[in-house]
């Protein structure tokens, strides 16, 4: 008998958000900046407005207001905004 473990979407809720990212860049330089974070959860959130290049597996710092947490990139888009 084989078992299916029911997978259920962590819900998700589209805000707003301003946050500061700092981090290392693809090419080894140190970056900081404002970016905002939507389409949240308690397992990540949809960063824009991101001006360094990041790839996936690269750790980033994320503040909002006084509560900081340390990121793993799982997928990066260039959308060409800023």
């Amino acid at each position: 008998m084989i078992e299916h473990a029911e997978h259920h979407a962590e819900p998700r809720l589209t805000v707003d958000l301003p946050v500061r990212i700092w981090g290392m860049t693809a090419e080894g330089k140190a970056f900081s900046q404002h970016a905002r974070a939507q389409n949240i959860s308690t397992e990540g959130a949809l960063l824009s407005g991101v001006e360094s290049e990041l790839k996936v597996g690269d750790v980033i710092g994320v503040q909002c207001d006084d509560k900081k947490a340390r990121c793993t990139v799982i997928w990066a888009m260039n959308t060409g905004l800023v």
